[in-house]
């Protein structure tokens, strides 16, 4: 199954509270069972805020920083 979810925002930014967190462990868990998971979120200064090692496995596309997990 194709899983999209939408949220204002996403992990690393865990200053933003639960959202971030949940949304992160939710998606890890539905892609574990075998889903398509992508999540969507807004860029919060993702660049600027990001550590090396955090960065190191992102890039940049068309739409903004992509990540694939899992």
């Amino acid at each position: 199954m194709r899983i999209l979810s939408v949220t204002e925002t996403y992990a690393p930014f865990l200053e933003f509270g639960g959202p971030p967190v949940k949304v992160h462990a939710l998606a890890r868990r539905l892609a574990g069972n075998e889903n398509e998971v992508t999540v969507l979120t807004a860029d919060w200064g993702f660049a600027e805020r990001a550590s090396g090692e955090e960065a190191s496995h992102k890039e940049r596309g068309p739409f903004g920083w992509q990540c694939e997990e899992n």
